[in-house]
């Protein structure tokens, strides 16, 4: 059973709907449900292990904040650092999830230059709206004059494969970008829905450090930094080196998952083994005897289970 709602703040009050909030979750406390509130106005009641929750209709063309990013730069230092904010994500359509975060990459990017070169002001939605066109008219292309992995497209169709017919389909397999853009719309036209993750963990012993709002290591070994750090170069190198770092797609329909997931050593080609030396990813899927709440909790904390497969990513 799944119940939606609205609450509207402007026409009633926030402290109406922290009341209202209070006496449904007093309501379901002994019950096989739960409450599952959505942005500001809108929310789901559940069953308690359900994983899979009805995605709205979004009213913006890149969705509800599909992604943030972030732009530091030092005023003292002629250089600025801009990146996507890890940050985990629930219950998308995965084709959308990546179109829509591709081109709110490229408007940025897109509206740095315009600043520059262009002395009239353009609205941010239309500078949006055209690079999402944009993006949309290359992917048709790339779409149009390509097919889909079969190996991939047998695993999500076919849920009845054992955990070995999926190691033995997998194994020695290798996809390019268009390949995964290809599993991206296959799955959202099959159903499925997506669960992205980021987690990382970093030493205790720099706990304790001012760490600056951000830094890098360049390909040369040495670290550029933005803001102010008591840390030395050789422990900001340390820390970025020492951390646990799992960044997971779970493509979900139901009870049947599937999870792709990659430590930055393992995209890196830095892990042992011929196999270990190329970037890959790691996949585990509902058949591996691991229960989803097994699942999540291993990524938060960077302990994923071991795994035979390595998918190679051809990233030409």
């Amino acid at each position: 059973m799944i119940v939606m709602g609205k609450m509207n703040s402007s026409a009633i009050g926030e402290e109406f709907e922290l009341r209202t909030k209070f006496v449904i979750e007093s309501l379901l406390e002994n019950s096989e449900l739960k409450l599952k509130v959505e942005g500001k106005s809108e929310f789901w009641i559940v069953p308690k292990d359900s994983h899979t929750f009805h995605h709205k209709k979004y009213k913006y063309c890149y969705g509800d904040k599909t992604m943030q990013d972030f732009y530091y730069k030092d005023k003292n230092k002629d250089f600025a650092i801009r990146g996507i904010v890890p940050h985990n994500d629930f219950n998308w359509p995965p084709f959308d999830y990546f179109r829509l975060g591709h081109a709110m990459n490229v408007s940025n990017v897109y509206e740095d230059l315009l600043k520059v070169k262009c002395p009239i002001h353009i609205p941010q939605n239309t500078i949006r709206r055209f690079c999402l066109e944009k993006v949309d008219e290359m992917i048709k292309e790339k779409l149009e004059s390509s097919t889909p992995n079969p190996k991939i497209h047998e695993l999500l169709a076919n849920d009845t494969l054992t955990k070995k017919e999926q190691e033995k389909l997998l194994e020695g397999i290798t996809l390019s970008a268009t390949d995964l853009l290809w599993l991206n719309k296959e799955s959202q036209d099959m159903g499925y829905l997506l669960d992205v993750y980021h987690e990382e963990k970093y030493p205790d012993k720099f706990k304790e450090k001012q760490h600056p709002a951000c830094f890098r290591k360049k390909d040369n070994g040495d670290v550029e930094t933005v803001g102010k750090t008591d840390m030395t170069d050789g422990e900001m190198r340390a820390m970025l080196e020492q951390r646990k770092v799992v960044q997971a797609r779970i493509y979900h329909k139901g009870s049947t998952w599937h999870c792709f997931y990659f430590t930055f050593k393992g995209l890196y080609g830095l892990e042992c083994g011929k196999l270990g030396s190329q970037p890959h990813y790691h996949y585990l899927s509902d058949k591996n005897g691991i229960s989803w709440d097994e699942l999540t909790d291993r990524i938060k904390k960077c302990d994923m289970p071991s795994s035979k497969v390595h998918i190679i990513i051809n990233k030409d």
